[in-house]
């Protein structure tokens, strides 16, 4: 995994207010798919809503 998501994400919720999730891909691509599995359910509230 990326050293910015595994060792700097404390950086990017402190300064944006964000949270990041890692979808794997072949170097660096990703599918549609892959990307609509890691959407978050919108009626879960226990889980932020998904946005890019």
């Amino acid at each position: 995994y990326a050293h910015i998501y595994n060792y700097e994400g404390g950086g990017v919720s402190f300064n944006s207010g964000v949270s990041c999730r890692l979808v794997d891909g072949d170097r660096g691509t990703m599918t549609a798919e892959q990307v609509a599995a890691a959407i978050n359910p919108p009626d879960f509230y226990h889980s932020p809503l998904t946005t890019l």
